[in-house]
C-alpha cells in the first residue's frame, strides 16, 4: 500500500510537511527496534515514483531558502535520505551509491545547491541528513568512528544493493561483509546517545535465513518465505538472492603463521634473529590530568626514536593516523604537539600503534595492552599507571575509568567527575570509606570498591559457567553455551564488552545469540561477563577461546577474516598486524610463506606485519613441506595476489563526467611538488600538475578533459607522485590494455617503464606481458634490468609543465623487494639477438659513456638472473666484432664473479676440518651452504639447458628458481654458464 498516495509532489513546503508526516507516522508502527531504517517503511514503486517527481520539482531558490531554515531542515533531510536510499538500493553498487544519487532527476540549478562539483552532498545537505536521523530516530553513523558517516548512514537505510548481492553475497555470508551489514547484524558501532542502537532484528532474521539456506539447513520454500517477509529486499530480488547465496567460493583451506622470521639468505640485510624482535614504540600507558580533564596517553620510547633515520613518519592508533613525527635540526624527533605523547582510546582492552614512512610502508607496529579483560572498570594510581581492582588500598587515591552513565557514591569519597565521550573519569579520594561503590549502566546492583576482589566468595558462583563451550559458524561467526545451577538466575551476559542476547535451552543450560568472530582477539580468545542471582547478584567473569582459522587482518579496530580468493594489499599489511592460522604441524621446519620463488619462514606465537612481500600480483601460499612434499600436501593459498596500492584506498572514473577520483588512506596536503600520472587504455601517459588537482579532505579529483585526453580513451591507471616518486596507485581490471598498443621499440620502452613504476600486479596477466616482452625484449630488458645503472628515468628532473612526456618523470624504485623473480618469469622466453645485445652494450674494451658495459651488466644481474645474463652474453659474443675476445672475455667475467668468494671459501673449509667434517661433502665454492657438489652441478645443467632453449624437468626448474634466492649461489651458477670449464674459486678447496 502506498504511503505517499494523495500527497501532491510539487507544492514544496506543503509537500515536504505532508510527506514527512506520512513517513514518520508509518515509522511509529515499527515495534521491533528503537531505531528504524527507510527500507522498513516498505515504500512501494508508487512511493518511489513520488520521490522522483518530488526531487525533479525542486527549484534552486526554494531549496536554498528551505535549507537555511532550522525547523524545516530535518524534514527535507528525511525526504532526501528516502530518495537516496530507494534509488541506491535499486540501481547502485556497493561503493558507488553517490553516483546513482547524483544522477537523479534534479533540475540543474537545484543540483548545484545540493551537490558539490564532485557530486558529493554539500554541507547543508549533510546537516539535513544528520538532523533527520537524530530527530526521527533513524539508524546512522554520525557518532561512530568512521570517515564516511553520510555514506554509511545511507547504506544503513537499506543494507545492501542488488548488484552488490549478486557479486559478493557468497563472501558476505562467510563473514567478510561491508560495515553497514556488520553493524546491522551486531550493532558493533553504536551511537553515543543512549537508546539508538544500530542492530536490526529483521535484518538479522533475513541474514540468518540466507546463511542457513547456503549451508543447506533450510529449504528453498522456507528461505523464500523469509525473503518475502523481509523489508530489506524488494519483491523482484528473490531469485537473484537465492542464486547468489548458493554460489560457491572456490579456494583452499586457510592457514596460520604468526611471527615472521625471514629465511636466512644473502638477500637479507640484517641478522635473522633481529627480525623477530619488534621495537617497542611506546612506554606503558598512563592517565594524565590537565585542565580538569583526564586522558590515557603513552610516550614515545627513546630507544625506538634512536632507530629512526628518515625525515618524516606517520603515527597511527589502530588504523587511523593520529600524529606525525618530524626530524629536527639536531637529529631528534618531535610530534605535532611537541609533547611526544600519543592519546589512546580509553575503552579498548588493547590498541595497535604503528609507524609508517612517507610512502606508506610500515616501519614498526606494537600491540599495546591497556587493561585486564576480566575487570569491569579500571583504576589508575598516583603515577597514572593501571592498578588491579584487587589491589586497591583505602589509604591511596585513584583515578577510575568507568562507562558513561555509571553512578558512584557516597559523594564524600569522590572529588572530580568528568564525562568525555562514552567514558566517565572519577577521582577517588585517599582514605575512601568501606561504603564507596559504583553502579554500572544496565546493572541493578552496586559494586563495593572494597570488595572488588571477592566477587566469587560464595561457592555457588563456581558452578556458573564452569566452562564456556564455543560453536563456530561458517568460520566467521560463533555461539557460546554454558550452564548454571537450576536455582540460579542469569540476568545479563556480555561478551567482549558487548551485551548479547541469550536463551535457556533446557533447565540450567543456556546459549547466546550468534556473534561475529571480529569481536574476538586474533587468537580467538574472549571474556564473558555473567550477572547471576541466587540470594544476591554476583558478577562472574569467564574466559573462553573460539577456533579461528585462515588469514586474519586488523581492519577498523577489529580482526577480520580474509578470503583466499581476494587480493591482499601489501602496503596495508606492512602498516597493520596480520595473523595467519593454518593449524598444527609437528614438522621441525614449521610453516613457510611462498610468494613466487621467495620463501619466508615463521614462528607461530603472535601477530606480525608483512613487510617483505613483492606486491607484483603473485599468489600467496603457505606450506609445512618446503622440500620433499608428499602427495596430497599441496601449499594452501592465502590470497589471489599480493598487490601494492600505496597511499591510495580506492578510486573510480565516473561515467559521463569521466572525473577520476582517488580516495587516499589519509588526508595529504597537495603541494606544488605533488602530481598525478594518468595512463589510458590506448597507452597515453599524462602528467597532471598540482594546480589541476582538486583536493577535498582525502579525495583527489582530476578532470581528464583539461589534459586533452580523448573522450573514448578511458583512464586505466592513476598514480599520485611526489617529484616523480610514486606514492600510490589505483588501477582498473583492464590495466594491462596499453600493452596491446605497443607497436615499436619506443612505445615498448614507455610501457615497460610504466609497468614497473606504477607497481602494477604484473603476475595477474603474465601471458599478455610475456608475449609483448618476448617481441620487444631489448626495451623491457633495459627498463626492467638496467635502469638502476643510469637510464633516463633515474635522474630526470620533475617537470610540471610537460603533460605528454610523463615517462621522463618516473623515478623507479631501485630497492623494490622481490622484483627480479617477476622479471625472470616475464622475460624468461626472451632470446636476445646479436643486434640487440650489441645495441645494449658496446664492444669489449670500447667504453662509451652513453651505454653500459658488458662487465657492468654481468656484475649487476648475475647475482639474481644468471640465465638471462648468460643468454645476453651468448648473443653479445656471437657478433663478429666480439668473437675474437670471447675466450678471454668469458674467463675474465667468470673470475670477477667468484673473486670475492675465494677467501671466504678457504676460511670455511678450514672451519669444517676443525669440526671434524669432510670438506668433500660440501661444494668447494660454497662450503657455507649445505649443498653438495652434485646438486649444484644439476642446477648448472638445468640453467645451461634453459640458456640454450632446451626442455628441463619441472622439479629441476623449481629447484633452480629456489636457488636464485641466494646471491652467492647465483654467482657460481652464472660463472659456470659463462665459462663452463671450471669455477674459478674451486681451487681453493
Amino acid at each position: 500500500m502506498s504511503v505517499l498516495k494523495g500527497i501532491p509532489h510539487d507544492k514544496h513546503i506543503d509537500s515536504i510537511r505532508d510527506a514527512t508526516d506520512a513517513l514518520v507516522s508509518k515509522s511509529r508502527c515499527l515495534k521491533q527496534n528503537p531505531t528504524w531504517s527507510i527500507c522498513e517503511l516498505k515504500l512501494s514503486e508508487e512511493d518511489f515514483l513520488w520521490l522522483k517527481d518530488w526531487v525533479s520539482s525542486l527549484r534552486k531558490d526554494q531549496l536554498a531558502l528551505t535549507l537555511r531554515q532550522t525547523s524545516r531542515l530535518p524534514k527535507v533531510g528525511l525526504l532526501l535520505l528516502a530518495f537516496a536510499a530507494e534509488t541506491c538500493r535499486r540501481d547502485g553498487r556497493e561503493r558507488g551509491i553517490y553516483e546513482v544519487f547524483a544522477d537523479g532527476p534534479f533540475q540543474d540549478d537545484a543540483r548545484s545547491v545540493l551537490l558539490t562539483t564532485l557530486q558529493y552532498p554539500r554541507k547543508q545537505v549533510q546537516n539535513a541528513l544528520e538532523q533527520a536521523c537524530r530527530i526521527f530516530g533513524l539508524r546512522h553513523a554520525f557518532d561512530s568512528p568512521t570517515t564516511q558517516p553520510w555514506y554509511l548512514t545511507t547504506k544503513l537505510q537499506f543494507g545492501f544493493t542488488l548488484q552488490g548481492a549478486k557479486d559478493h553475497l557468497k563472501h558476505w555470508l562467510t563473514g567478510v561483509a561491508p560495515d553497514a551489514i556488520e553493524w546491522l547484524l551486531k550493532g558493533e558501532s553504536q551511537s553515543n546517545h543512549a537508546g539508538t542502537p544500530i542492530r536490526s532484528d529483521s535484518f538479522g532474521r533475513l541474514w540468518d535465513a540466507l546463511g542457513r539456506y547456503r549451508t543447506g539447513k533450510i529449504s528453498t520454500l522456507d528461505v523464500r518465505h523469509a525473503i518475502a517477509e523481509s523489508p530489506w529486499v524488494l519483491t523482484n530480488w528473490t531469485d537473484s538472492l537465492l542464486e547468489a547465496a548458493q554460489c560457491p567460493v572456490t579456494g583452499t583451506e586457510y592457514v596460520y603463521i604468526p611471527i615472521a622470521d625471514r629465511e636466512q639468505s644473502d638477500h637479507s640485510d640484517s641478522d635473522s634473529s633481529a627480525t623477530n624482535v619488534e621495537p617497542q614504540i611506546c612506554t606503558s600507558p598512563r592517565v594524565q590530568w590537565a585542565n580538569n580533564e583526564a586522558s590515557l596517553v603513552v610516550r614515545f620510547d627513546e630507544t625506538f626514536l634512536g632507530m629512526l633515520n628518515d625525515d618524516c613518519f606517520f603515527v597511527s592508533v589502530d588504523d587511523a593516523t593520529c600524529d606525525v613525527l618530524r626530524r629536527q635540526p639536531d637529529g631528534s624527533y618531535s610530534n605535532n604537539a611537541g609533547d611526544m605523547l600519543i592519546g589512546l582510546p580509553p575503552n579498548r582492552e588493547e590498541v595497535i600503534i604503528s609507524i609508517c614512512d612517507d610512502k606508506g610502508k610500515g616501519v614498526a607496529v606494537q600491540m599495546l595492552p591497556l587493561f585486564a579483560s576480566d575487570e569491569d572498570f579500571q583504576a589508575y594510581g598516583k603515577n597514572g599507571t593501571n592498578v588491579s581492582l584487587r589491589q586497591l588500598s583505602q589509604q591511596s587515591g585513584y583515578t577510575l575509568r568507568l562507562p558513561a552513565g555509571t553512578k558512584v557514591g557516597p559523594d564524600q569519597n569522590f572529588e572530580l567527575r568528568v564525562t568525555k565521550g562514552d567514558t566517565l573519569w572519577v577521582q577517588l579520594k585517599p582514605g575512601w570509606s568501606n561504603e564507596a561503590k559504583v553502579r554500572l549502566p544496565d546493572d541493578t546492583f552496586d559494586i563495593l570498591l572494597k570488595n572488588t576482589h571477592v566477587t566469587n566468595e560464595e561457592d555457588w558462583t563456581d558452578a556458573v559457567c564452569e566452562q564456556a563451550s564455543t560453536h563456530e559458524k561458517d568460520g566467521a561467526r560463533f555461539q557460546l553455551s554454558f550452564s548454571a545451577p537450576s536455582d540460579v538466575s542469569i540476568l545479563d551476559v556480555k561478551v567482549c564488552g558487548e551485551t548479547v542476547a541469550f536463551y535457556e535451552v533446557s533447565n540450567g543450560s543456556y546459549r547466546t545469540a550468534i556473534m561475529s568472530m571480529s569481536s574476538l582477539r586474533h587468537d580467538g580468545k574472549g571474556t564473558m561477563r555473567i550477572v547471576a542471582e541466587r540470594d544476591k547478584c554476583r558478577v562472574i567473569h569467564r574466559d573462553f577461546q573460539a577456533r579461528r582459522e585462515g588469514i586474519i587482518v586488523f581492519q577498523r579496530g577489529a580482526w577480520k577474516q580474509h578470503l583466499a580468493r581476494q587480493p591482499l594489499d601489501g602496503t596495508r599489511l606492512s602498516r597493520a598486524p596480520i595473523v595467519i592460522r593454518p593449524g598444527e604441524t609437528h614438522r621441525p621446519e614449521g610453516w613457510t610463506l611462498l610468494e613466487g620463488s621467495s620463501k619466508t619462514t615463521f614462528r607461530a606465537d603472535k601477530p606480525y606485519r608483512l613487510s617483505t612481500l613483492g606486491c607484483r600480483g603473485w599468489p600467496l601460499y603457505v606450506t609445512d613441506h618446503l622440500y620433499n612434499r608428499p602427495a596430497g600436501s599441496e601449499p594452501q593459498q592465502l590470497c589471489s595476489g599480493v598487490v601494492d596500492h600505496g597511499i591510495i584506498q580506492d578510486g573510480v572514473q565516473r561515467p559521463g563526467s569521466r572525473l577520476v577520483v582517488l580516495e587516499l588512506l589519509d588526508e595529504l596536503d597537495c603541494s606544488a611538488d605533488h602530481h598525478v600520472v594518468l595512463w589510458t587504455r590506448s597507452g597515453r601517459l599524462v602528467n597532471v600538475a598540482s594546480e589541476l588537482i582538486q583536493v577535498t579532505e582525502n579525495l583527489w579529483t582530476i578532470d581528464p578533459d583539461v589534459t586533452g585526453i580523448e573522450y573514448e580513451d578511458l583512464v586505466v591507471v592513476a598514480a599520485i607522485a611526489f617529484r616523480g616518486t610514486r606514492l600510490g596507485t589505483w588501477w582498473t581490471e583492464d590495466w594491462w590494455r596499453p600493452v596491446t598498443h605497443v607497436r615499436d621499440s619506443a612505445s615498448a620502452t614507455e610501457v615497460a617503464a610504466c609497468l614497473r613504476w606504477f607497481h602494477l600486479p604484473l603476475m595477474q596477466h603474465p601471458r599478455e606481458l610475456r608475449s609483448c616482452a618476448s617481441v620487444f625484449g631489448e626495451a623491457f630488458f633495459r627498463e626492467w634490468c638496467l635502469s638502476s645503472t643510469g637510464g633516463p628515468t633515474s635522474h630526470a628532473e620533475h617537470r610540471k609543465t610537460d603533460q605528454f612526456l610523463a615517462s621522463d618523470l618516473l623515478c623507479q624504485d631501485e630497492d623494490e623487494i622481490n622484483w627480479y623473480p617477476t622479471v625472470r618469469c616475464l622475460l624468461g622466453t626472451w632470446q636476445p639477438t646479436p643486434e640487440e645485445a650489441r645495441s645494449i652494450a658496446p664492444e669489449w674494451g670500447s667504453p662509451e659513456e652513453s651505454r653500459i658495459s658488458v662487465e657492468q651488466i654481468v656484475g649487476t644481474l648475475a647475482t639474481s638472473m644468471p640465465v638471462i645474463t648468460a643468454r645476453f652474453l651468448c648473443a653479445w659474443f656471437s657478433t663478429e666484432i666480439n668473437k675474437a675476445t670471447e675466450r678471454v672475455g668469458r674467463h675474465i667475467l667468470s673470475c670477477n664473479l667468484c673473486k670475492d668468494l675465494e677467501e671466504r671459501a678457504a676460511l670455511e673449509h678450514s672451519r669444517i676440518r676443525e669440526r671434524g667434517f669432510d670438506p668433500a661433502e660440501r661444494h668447494p665454492s660454497l662450503p657455507w651452504l649445505e649443498l653438495n657438489k652434485r646438486f649444484i652441478d644439476t642446477l648448472v645443467e638445468t640453467a645451461n639447458a634453459m640458456v640454450e632453449g632446451g626442455t628441463v624437468v619441472e622439479l629441476d626448474a623449481k629447484n633452480l628458481e629456489s636457488a636464485f634466492n641466494f646471491s652467492d649461489l647465483c654467482r657460481v651458477i652464472a660463472a659456470r654458464l659463462i665459462e663452463p670449464v671450471a669455477t674459478p674459486c674451486a681451487s681453493s678447496a
